[in-house]
């Protein structure tokens, strides 16, 4: 039986951007862009967040159970990441789910 891991991004965004973390070369989707990952759970961030969507994608080894998050502007958090423009996600390398979940939330804008 394939294991399922649970894990938790956030969705921010300010003036028509998103902010996108690049990954690390090696590991799982390496050297793709993706939505920031966290690795508490949203709820000890409080009011700070709540549930945007949720994803699920099968690799080789384990099912990913993703849930994203929307954060609100007051929180911050230190790590490296871009402001990337809306109109420029298209020319980033994104793993499926994480482009086909932003897809969705652009098409309801």
């Amino acid at each position: 039986m394939i294991p399922t891991k649970s894990r938790h991004f956030l969705w921010i965004e300010s003036c028509g951007k998103l902010l996108l973390d690049k990954r690390v070369d090696d590991g799982i989707w390496g050297a793709l862009w993706c939505l920031p990952q966290i690795d508490i759970e949203p709820e000890l961030l409080g009011d700070h967040v709540k549930l945007q969507g949720s994803f699920k994608h099968t690799f080789s080894h384990y099912k990913l159970d993703g849930k994203v998050w929307i954060i609100n502007d007051s929180y911050t958090e230190i790590t490296p990441r871009q402001w990337i423009p809306f109109d420029n996600l298209n020319d980033l390398g994104l793993p499926k789910p994480i482009r086909k979940l932003i897809e969705k939330h652009l098409n309801k804008i």
